[in-house]
């Protein structure tokens, strides 16, 4: 045997979260193992912990106590800006005062009828009630109101001139365009038309007072349009900032994690997924959920294969860590020659006997690959006893990892001819004592047969 490739399921779960529990109860000897599972924990708990600080943020009832409370801690400053900012771009929730506005407008008029009515009354302290309970429900509660108000005008009608009662409608008009809900909601060219229309009806108010009901009635509908899309626009653009907060919030608990990882590369990508998230967040225009958006699927991205990596690290170290233990225990030394990058798996290298041994390497998904080696050059010659003997070695390894609930399967095991060259390793000659080590064994090909 020269060279073996074979595929490893790990006992019960196969899925990383039962990793740790497994390699808890090989004892000591599995601690890489050990440590690479929490490394893919810490990841998860890293960016649960930030996801939940954000959103006891936002919850908070006074947003300048919790943005003080968080700038505090050095590690939460940015999070503090970025829920100062996004906070301070909800639009300003106006339909409360636009309507309890219209209403006490409407409660003075009653007030100054000739006969006031008891039942318009009751009926105009009712609707207040509704509107501090609901206000939700602007669009029945402005409803509602329009019918007090046509009710209103009806009995004004029947005890004042036709001039008086025009110019009252226009000056409720005049007063619904110049509230904030209306004054921030049209634009400048639409605002100035509605204004120029309502200053022509009042003049034609003093020349043709009897012929100008119909131009009103036809403005007011206009206004009342006006309102209702100023609502709907408020509260879809409310809608856009809860999205907005919380794709924030999950992208900062996911940068968060990704800064504290232990991957290479990984907390630098996170200082440049940070800053432009800063960049859209602090940016003038008015709309940015879209970049926001696109920005989330591509931190959602880099979390995944941070977390995908972490795993498949933590798999390749339990396996290899129970490889090497299997080997320990028959008396064998083991060094390990750590993986260089990310996504590189590491080596381990068996000593047998007759100064010839086995390396093995295996990957997140449960692949492992041998190649038998020699120790020197004397023994560097492929020699059929020698080969006999690491392949006796390996089977024994294997059905002691079947022994404990691995499911091994064996792809392919290529024997080599007699005479052909082995890999020659110099083994650390400061490691007297067989036992896991993170050693780095030089490599070397010997070419002669």
């Amino acid at each position: 045997m020269s060279h073996t490739s074979l595929i490893f399921a790990l006992p019960g779960a196969a899925s990383s979260v039962g990793i740790g529990a497994a390699a808890a109860a090989a004892g000591a000897g599995l601690a890489v193992g050990v440590a690479s599972y929490y490394a893919v924990q810490q990841l998860r708990k890293d960016y649960q912990e930030a996801l939940c600080a954000f959103q006891a943020r936002e919850q908070a009832h006074h947003l300048a106590l919790a943005v003080t409370e968080q700038m505090q801690h050095e590690q939460n400053a940015e999070a503090a800006a970025i829920t100062a900012e996004t906070t301070a771009r909800t639009a300003e929730d106006a339909t409360d005062i636009f309507l309890r506005q219209a209403m006490a407008r409407l409660q003075t008029d009653l007030d100054n009828l000739p006969k006031p009515d008891p039942t318009l009354s009751a009926h105009c302290h009712l609707l207040l009630a509704e509107i501090a309970a609901h206000p939700e429900q602007f669009e029945e509660h402005y409803r509602q109101y329009q019918e007090l108000l046509h009710t209103l005008h009806a009995i004004q009608k029947q005890t004042q001139h036709p001039r008086e009662v025009a110019l009252e409608e226009l000056a409720a008009l005049r007063a619904e365009l110049d509230s904030p809900l209306l004054a921030a909601a049209a634009p400048t060219a639409k605002r100035r038309e509605l204004l120029q229309q309502l200053d022509s009806l009042e003049v034609l108010v003093q020349s043709q007072s009897s012929v100008v009901e119909q131009g009103i009635h036809l403005f007011r509908a206009r206004v009342q349009r006006e309102v209702l899309d100023a609502v709907r626009m408020r509260d879809a653009r409310e809608q856009s900032t809860q999205e907005m907060r919380a794709l924030v919030g999950e992208i900062l608990a996911k940068v968060t994690a990704l800064s504290q990882t232990s991957l290479a590369d990984y907390p630098a990508r996170a200082d440049v997924l940070r800053a432009r998230l800063m960049a859209i967040i602090t940016a003038t225009e008015a709309d940015n959920l879209t970049a926001l958006q696109a920005l989330g699927a591509e931190v959602s991205a880099e979390y995944t294969a941070s977390e995908r990596l972490l795993t498949e690290s933590a798999n390749a170290d339990y396996l290899g860590s129970q490889v090497s233990d299997v080997l320990l225990g028959m008396g064998y030394r083991v060094t390990e020659i750590p993986a260089e990058g990310d996504a590189a798996a590491a080596t381990y290298v068996a000593e047998l006997e007759h100064g010839v041994g086995f390396q093995f390497q295996v990957n997140g998904e449960g692949r492992m690959g041998t190649e038998m080696v020699a120790f020197s050059e004397e023994t560097a010659v492929m020699d059929v006893a020698n080969q006999e003997h690491v392949c006796q070695v390996i089977d024994k390894v294997l059905a002691e990892l079947r022994r404990r609930d691995f499911t091994v399967k064996e792809r392919f095991r290529r024997t080599m001819e007699e005479g052909h060259a082995l890999t020659v390793i110099e083994p650390d000659a400061d490691v007297a004592h067989p036992h896991l080590h993170a050693a780095a064994p030089k490599h070397r090909k010997v070419t002669g047969s």
